[in-house]
């Protein structure tokens, strides 16, 4: 953390431009912790300067301390308006915000859940059944296994013949949309 000076105040004949000169070196370690290397680090430290004495006028300096906290908060103020700067910012654009075509949505994603449960509900039951387990109720194989008094790798063999299955029915579905 930054810390006043040695003797706690500064003397009392110097100006802020003093303080300034003063907290110097403390200010370049500061800017190297912000920074994280030395070139930055010097940037960052000759840009607090240069805001400093720009505004060297309208600077109030009634302690050494408040003058101190106000070197370190332009100069925190300066290093992140200048990670804001190097951060992308890419314009958002009509064309983004636009719906895009029917066509360019991948097919799956064209079904409405009306259609998927009808296409489930045309489905043998043993298929049917572990389709409700295994994607309406989120069970996994052996869960599934488990109720229906059968091997997990049947269960994954009827889930795979259910997909096979919808994904025809579906797809006669999409054939007519198009």
């Amino acid at each position: 953390m930054y810390r006043s000076g040695e003797g706690g105040s500064a003397p009392s004949g110097r100006g802020i431009l003093g303080d300034l000169l003063h907290d110097l070196p403390r200010l370049r370690a500061l800017a190297r912790s912000f920074a994280g290397n030395d070139w930055d680090a010097h940037d960052l430290l000759q840009a607090t300067c240069v805001r400093v004495l720009e505004r060297a006028d309208q600077l109030r300096r009634d302690d050494p301390q408040g003058s101190q906290a106000l070197f370190v908060r332009i100069m925190k103020n300066l290093h992140v308006d200048a990670i804001r700067k190097r951060r992308p910012s890419t314009p958002i654009v009509d064309e983004d915000l636009a719906a895009p075509a029917w066509s360019t949505i991948a097919p799956w994603r064209r079904v409405s859940d009306e259609a998927l449960r009808d296409a489930a509900s045309s489905l043998a039951d043993p298929y049917r059944q572990v389709w409700a387990l295994s994607y309406e109720r989120r069970m996994d194989q052996r869960e599934i296994a488990s109720p229906l008094r059968i091997r997990p790798g049947t269960v994954a063999t009827r889930a795979h013949r259910a997909r096979l299955g919808l994904r025809a029915r579906l797809g006669d579905l999409l054939a007519r949309e198009e």
